[in-house]
């Protein structure tokens, strides 16, 4: 028998699978809770040493709760939240706190990307230009890409920026204390918008590095997703009385790693992920943008192929906002008496309309200023309708972002992969069957999507196995197929809601604009 260790690396915990090579099967799962640091509005952070803890935990945990050979263990491979920066000096150490996705303090960063004549979405024409050349992307304002970041450190804390020697993303990090190896994967370097990616693999780019005065001595190792980065160190592998031996794969980010668990991985394949927020994904063999609606290509977790998303900011977000408000925290009997009840609701006849937009919104509108709205509200509507309206809101939402994409995808999306919590929902799996038409795969590995994606790339990168290995674990649990009879019902529905959001726009800027 052989294992592997796949870890994924959250915000809010750290999850670990033990993958049974051979069998394709979980054999063990543990999970240990992160904390995340707010210093300031706008700041969020993290302890890169505690995270490290926290993983020789779970993986101890982990292999705890088996009666395996621990010398049966070749490999551990990751997945980990994206757009996270940690400088690390010349012997090893962190000089500062993870800066995670989350983290806004270098919103505007790089300024001169936002500043001069002409300008295009809020952007220096020229400049965007030779990022989108380039890059196949650019920095938002927000200050989350990990250039921003970087940029801030050096602008307001220049003896770190001084000291740092790697500038590493989570993955990289993490990878470095289990084999002294400073690397980062493509995926994400590929984010971190300072990648020349016209060749296919992301290659620092001198040119991006000198317009923004940084240094590529200090960038690590660039790797796809299933490389090996080395074996564990002798100190590490005592802790976990794990073989020197073991090889460690860099892996992939999150959203990466969840397109492989979905078990999407033939070309034009799609997934739908379902959590807090939501996305669209599909592995594609060249590079897409659509700049106006904010979906595009990323590297993804397999070599030469690029990833197409369009990301929804508020997803199941919006669903558990309204739960929790009108039953309190919910309960898995709540939960279930809600799926039962909102299964009952007519969506013809039900003249509620939510717009799910409770942090603003990126696709296929770029508006960080609009919110939601319950429309339409009368005194006989019971909860069960407005609940059903949340759902179709997101479903629509996710429709009105299906148009775009599919434009970009050079084919209609015939069925979805959907994995993530928002999933367990069998109403909105089939309201959003209805909505885009599609026929909706409830995938076993809903749960763990991201972790088993990161077992499947650790699998490619031992020679084990190719991506397809997935297909031996994701399986469809449960088919929604679309009812052709609503179709039209939520294509007006659409309409009425893109109405809502032409005439109330400026409404929404000036209640939410900074004072």
């Amino acid at each position: 028998m052989t294992y592997l260790i796949a870890l994924d690396i959250g915000t809010g915990s750290v999850k670990s699978v033990l993958l049974d090579i051979e069998n394709a099967e979980i054999v063990s799962k543990a999970i240990e809770p992160l904390r995340v640091i707010y210093p300031k509005t706008g700041w969020a952070e993290q302890d890169p040493n505690e995270l490290f803890e926290k993983i020789i935990t779970v993986i101890n945990k982990l292999l705890g709760s088996t009666g395996i050979n621990l010398n049966e263990v070749i490999g551990i491979s990751m997945d980990a939240q994206m757009l996270g920066v940690i400088p690390v000096s010349r012997d090893g150490e962190a000089l500062y706190n993870i800066l995670t996705w989350l983290d806004v303090r270098a919103a505007g960063e790089p300024r001169e990307l936002f500043t001069g004549f002409p300008k295009i979405s809020g952007y220096n024409m020229f400049k965007l230009v030779k990022f989108l050349r380039i890059t196949g992307g650019a920095p938002s304002k927000t200050g989350k890409d990990p250039v921003s970041k970087i940029i801030w450190l050096k602008k307001n804390m220049p003896e770190i920026y001084e000291k740092t020697w790697k500038f590493l993303n989570v993955n990289g990090f993490i990878a470095y204390k289990l084999t002294g190896s400073p690397v980062i994967n493509a995926d994400e370097a590929h984010l971190t918008w300072l990648a020349d990616i016209r060749k296919g693999k992301p290659e620092w780019s001198d040119s991006i590095l000198r317009d923004l005065g940084l240094s590529v001595e200090k960038l690590p190792v660039i790797k796809e997703p299933p490389e090996v980065v080395g074996n564990l160190r002798k100190e590490v592998a005592k802790e976990l009385g794990l073989s020197e031996n073991v090889k460690v794969v860099i892996g992939s980010g999150d959203v990466a790693a969840t397109a492989v668990g979905s078990g999407a991985v033939e070309d034009f394949e799609t997934h739908l992920y379902l959590g807090t927020s939501n996305w669209l994904a599909s592995h594609l063999p060249f590079r897409k943008l659509d700049i106006f609606h904010a979906i595009g290509t990323i590297v993804s977790a397999i070599p030469g192929k690029y990833l197409l998303i369009a990301e929804q900011e508020t997803g199941c977000g919006a669903l558990d906002y309204i739960i929790n408000s009108l039953y309190g925290k919910g309960d898995k009997t709540i939960y279930d008496e809600i799926d039962c009840n909102v299964k009952n609701i007519d969506p013809a006849s039900n003249k509620v309309l939510f717009l799910p937009w409770m942090f603003g919104e990126r696709v296929p509108i770029d508006d960080p200023y609009v919110r939601g709205v319950l429309f339409n509200v009368s005194l006989s509507d019971t909860k069960y309708q407005i609940l059903e309206a949340v759902m179709e809101g997101i479903a629509l939402n996710i429709k009105w972002a299906q148009i775009y994409y599919e434009k970009l995808l050079g084919r209609s999306i015939q069925k979805l992969n959907v994995v993530g919590g928002g999933a367990l929902w069998d109403s909105l799996c089939q309201i959003i069957a209805d909505a885009t038409g599609t026929e909706v795969l409830r995938m076993s590995t809903l749960r763990e999507a991201s972790a088993i994606g990161a077992a499947v790339i650790g699998v490619k990168a031992l020679g084990l196995g190719d991506f397809k290995y997935v297909k031996r674990i994701a399986k469809p649990e449960k088919v929604f197929k679309p009812r052709k009879n609503l179709l039209e019902v939520f294509n007006k529905k659409l309409k009425l809601i893109t109405g809502l959001y032409k005439a109330n726009k400026k409404y929404f800027r000036e209640l939410n604009k900074p004072v």
